[in-house]
């Protein structure tokens, strides 16, 4: 066994099913299977007790936690109990090609120097393979930040990255702690990184009218420190801003979040480290901050901003909260 494909869960039996289902076909003697189940109300060992049995009990590990530890947390578990070179982290609720185990272990195969590699997915296929050496060279390859960040599309060399495991408990608050790791990594020794045109994951589809907030998925900018020199830090933050923070949308997005969450005056902190970090050009860093500043001492005008921009872009979506995805939700 080379390979793991571990599935970190949390109450999520139906869209659990379905990933089982897509995998069971694609079972060999390359790979084994484990399920990080975050404490479900419905443990997954006994909902999915015929399906996991149809793997064979010498490829089904089921871990439940004791308690309910936090998406990344869990995460990092995949990686802290993984006992195979390379692992891949696989979202209960992502949809996996029905060659995703052949692709990654032929990927692997191709180049087994390779500490990471990433593919194309539903939210963005790149158009060929590129191959990048060392910390600045990842950083410099990224075209896509989400399918950088979307765990379900990778895999990593869990030999060499789990002596940086602290790194990712240290970072988890970033929602990438697989992305800190290998920071890290390369940082201290260099290697190489896989990002691939082929498709091999559909991102889950939002369901009963919640998605994910770009601010809350902001703080993987938090992975700026990690990053040595100021120059990569600005290609590296260029590399996510377009996704997450494109000006003058900030502003707007800062003002229906604060309006949900009341969580103005953290958001306000984390923006001005951020901007004051990155932005260019500086005038308009200072513009944001001041933005920013002068919404916040102003709750109902930012109240009425948010109604307004709810309004224009038609959404009738509400954001998961800060605090559930720390809960694993």
């Amino acid at each position: 066994m080379q390979l793991t494909i571990a599935i970190p869960t949390f109450n999520r039996p139906k869209e659990l099913a379905r990933s089982l289902r897509t995998l069971l076909p694609q079972v060999s003697d390359e790979w084994v299977l484990r399920i990080h189940d975050n404490c479900s109300e419905q443990p997954a060992a006994e909902v999915h007790r015929e399906l996991l049995a149809a793997f064979g009990p010498e490829r089904v590990t089921v871990v439940r936690n004791l308690a309910n530890l936090g998406a990344s947390a869990n995460v990092l578990r995949c990686f802290e109990q993984c006992t195979t070179e390379w692992l891949v982290v696989l979202g209960d609720d992502d949809e996996p090609a029905a060659d995703y185990v052949a692709a990654i272990l032929e990927a692997i195969r191709q180049h087994p120097e390779a500490i990471y590699g990433t593919f194309s997915t539903s939210i963005f296929a790149r158009s060929h393979d590129v191959f990048s050496d060392g910390l600045p060279g990842f950083i410099r390859a990224i075209d896509n930040w989400s399918n950088v960040l979307f765990v379900s599309c990778c895999y990593f060399n869990r030999a060499r990255l789990v002596p940086y495991l602290r790194y990712g408990y240290l970072y988890a608050y970033s929602l990438a702690p697989h992305i800190a790791m290998l920071l890290r990594y390369l940082r201290e020794h260099g290697g190489r990184c896989c990002f691939y045109r082929r498709n091999l994951v559909r991102q889950a589809t939002a369901e009963d009218g919640v998605t994910w907030s770009r601010v809350n998925v902001s703080n993987p900018a938090l992975l700026l420190e990690l990053v040595p020199d100021r120059a990569s830090q600005e290609i590296f933050f260029q590399a996510m801003a377009p996704h997450f923070f494109p000006l003058p949308m900030l502003a707007m997005r800062l003002v229906e979040r604060s309006t949900e969450t009341g969580e103005d005056s953290e958001l306000l902190f984390r923006f001005r480290a951020l901007t004051t970090t990155c932005l260019r050009p500086r005038l308009r860093s200072a513009l944001a901050r001041a933005i920013l500043s002068f919404l916040v001492a102003r709750p109902r005008l930012a109240q009425g901003l948010g109604s307004i921009v709810r309004k224009l872009s038609g959404r009738v979506r509400t954001h998961r909260t800060e605090a559930d995805i720390h809960a694993g939700l």
